[in-house]
């Protein structure tokens, strides 16, 4: 993930695809169509370590629910 002159956050990959669009001179922010300077280097982006630690957090979670065994609870009778 990395941080782009708007402060939003773009995965690396979309962030390549996104320069390789416009001759990796600037990539449009997926968010807010703003652009962001990088002059074929993407190194200029820096890394949102905050978010890439919080999507690894999510990760841990749902696979943690994934695994968990959820006992069936009967449906109530309502008199």
């Amino acid at each position: 993930m990395r941080w782009i002159e708007c402060g939003h956050s773009i995965c690396t990959d979309c962030a390549k695809k996104a320069a390789y669009d416009y001759y990796d001179h600037y990539l449009h922010c997926p968010h807010c169509s703003l652009p962001s300077v990088i002059n074929g280097n993407l190194k200029r982006l820096h890394t949102n370590f905050s978010l890439i630690k919080f999507v690894s957090e999510i990760a841990k979670i749902r696979e943690e629910l994934e695994k968990a065994e959820v006992p069936e609870v009967p449906p109530e009778i309502i008199d």
